[in-house]
């Protein structure tokens, strides 16, 4: 709106998103571009509200882990390093699926690797010692769960079942 030279419709358009449509994906973009705006220019603590408030009103957007990392960053950038553990620690806990959970996790110190080292690691696949119980099925399906008795598909597409691999009695015929 504003190239078309209606600049105060566009403000008033976007000052009704952020208030009337305050939780709606389209403020949480809007507060986004504005933070990174506010940052570019040098305004830490501008760039740092409008994340935080992103945070607050869009808790459940696309947009709120990376605006709880960029805050981190601006929050270091204003020398407020407590403040950046925090909002890096957040994401970590409201986000641990996301990307900028794992940059998170690096700005804190955690053994994660960074994009020089992430590719050498070889993390150790820790399996657990027994299996939790399916929640239905029979007896004899439980037993055999947990002794392991599943089968899988292996590399050729071909189930891998243990039962299987068991070689025929002599005395089987395919008849009985």
């Amino acid at each position: 709106m504003t190239a078309l030279g209606s600049g105060e419709s566009a403000q008033q358009a976007t000052q009704s998103i952020l208030t009337q449509y305050s939780d709606s994906e389209a403020a949480a973009q809007l507060r986004l571009r504005y933070a990174h705006g506010a940052a570019e220019s040098g305004n830490w603590s501008g760039a740092v509200q409008w994340a935080q408030q992103l945070l607050k009103e869009n808790p459940d957007s696309d947009e709120a882990p990376e605006a709880g990392f960029w805050a981190g960053k601006w929050q270091i950038r204003a020398g407020q390093n407590e403040a950046a553990q925090a909002s890096f620690q957040q994401v970590v806990k409201a986000y641990p699926e996301s990307y900028y959970a794992w940059r998170s996790a690096v700005y804190l110190g955690w053994d994660v690797g960074d994009f020089e080292t992430v590719r050498s690691r070889q993390p150790e696949v820790r399996l657990p010692s027994q299996r939790t119980p399916l929640p239905a099925g029979s007896e004899a399906l439980q037993e055999l769960y947990r002794l392991g008795r599943t089968a899988m598909p292996g590399p050729s597409g071909r189930w891998n079942s243990p039962i299987a691999k068991i070689p025929p009695s002599k005395n089987s015929s395919p008849t009985g």
